[in-house]
C-alpha cells in the first residue's frame, strides 16, 4: 500500500479513538445525570410524603385547637358563677384570678395556632397606617399601663392593605414588647415614607426598653420558635405572613442602647 493510504488508516484510527473518548464521556454525564435525577426524585417524594403528613399533623391540630376551645369557654363561664356564689362583695380571691390567667393563656395558644393554620384572607383597601396605628395604641393602652410614644413624619400615608389584619399585627407586636420589658419603659412608633429599589413604602418602626430579641435573631420569625417561658413561637410567625401577604417585608433586630425593634414596609398607595 502506499503512504496516502496509510494516512487515511491513521486518520480513521484517530477518528476512532476521538469518538470512543465523547461516548465515554456522553455515558459518563449520563449516568451522573441520571444519578442526580433519580436523587432529586426520591427526595422530591420525601418531601411530598412529609408534606402530607405535616398536612395531616396540621388538620388534627386545628380539630383539637377547636375541640380546645369549646370546654374552655364552658369552664370560663363556669368559674364565674362559682365566683358570683362563693365570692364575697370586696374580697378578691387569688384562685379564681389564676383560673382565669389560664384561661386566657390557653385561649390565646388556641388563637395563634388557629390563626397559623389558617391562610390569612385579605380584603385590601385604601387607608392611611397613621390612622390604623393610633386605633390599636388607643385599643391596648385602654388595656395596658404602658406609655406609647407614637411619632408620625408625615400627617398621612396612604396604603392598600387589610386595616384588620393590619391592626392585628400591631396589637400582636405591642403585646411583645410590653411582655418583654414586664410592663416597664416605654414604646416608640415611628413612621415615615421610604424608598427601596425604586419603591415607595411605609415604614413603621416600633421600638421597646426591653432587653431585646434572645437567641438567633434570623429564626424570629419561624413558626414554634421562642425564647419565653411560656410562648408558643407563633405570634410573629403570623405577623409576618400577614405583612408578606400584604406584598411587605417586615424585620427584626436589637437596638445599640438595648431593647429591640421590629420594621415593617408596606407600599404605599400612589395616586
Amino acid at each position: 500500500a502506499n503512504a496516502g493510504f496509510f494516512s487515511i488508516l491513521n486518520f480513521y484510527y484517530k477518528s476512532l479513538y476521538l469518538n470512543s473518548a465523547i461516548a465515554a464521556a456522553v455515558f459518563i454525564v449520563l449516568t451522573v445525570f441520571l444519578v442526580m435525577a433519580t436523587t432529586k426524585f426520591l427526595r422530591t417524594e420525601e418531601r411530598l410524603q412529609e408534606s402530607q403528613r405535616l398536612a395531616a399533623m396540621g388538620q388534627m391540630t386545628a380539630t383539637m385547637a377547636h375541640e380546645i376551645r369549646n370546654p374552655l369557654g364552658i369552664i370560663k363561664a363556669s368559674t364565674d358563677v362559682l365566683r358570683e356564689k362563693y365570692q364575697s362583695e370586696g374580697e378578691q380571691d387569688e384562685l379564681f384570678g389564676f383560673v382565669d390567667d389560664e384561661i386566657k393563656r390557653l385561649s390565646r395558644l388556641v388563637s395563634d395556632f388557629l390563626a397559623f393554620l389558617r391562610e390569612p384572607i385579605l380584603s385590601a383597601h385604601p387607608a392611611d397606617i397613621n390612622v390604623i396605628i393610633r386605633d390599636a395604641i388607643i385599643a391596648f393602652t385602654s388595656e395596658k399601663e404602658i406609655d406609647i410614644e407614637f411619632s408620625p413624619e408625615q400627617e398621612e400615608l396612604q396604603t392598600h392593605v387589610d386595616s384588620d389584619k393590619l391592626y392585628q399585627v400591631l396589637l400582636n407586636l405591642l403585646l411583645n414588647a410590653w411582655q418583654a420589658m414586664d410592663g416597664n419603659g416605654a414604646i416608640r412608633i415611628k413612621t415615615r415614607e421610604f424608598r427601596q429599589r425604586g419603591r415607595a413604602y411605609a415604614e413603621i418602626i416600633l421600638q421597646d426598653d426591653g432587653p431585646g430579641f434572645q437567641g438567633d435573631l434570623s429564626k424570629v420569625f419561624e413558626p414554634f420558635y421562642t425564647t419565653k417561658t411560656q410562648g408558643t413561637g407563633l405570634g410573629l410567625a403570623v405577623c409576618r405572613t400577614i405583612i408578606e401577604k400584604m406584598d411587605g417585608l417586615i424585620k427584626a433586630e436589637n437596638t445599640p442602647g438595648g431593647g429591640a425593634s421590629i420594621t415593617l414596609l408596606l407600599p404605599l398607595r400612589i395616586e
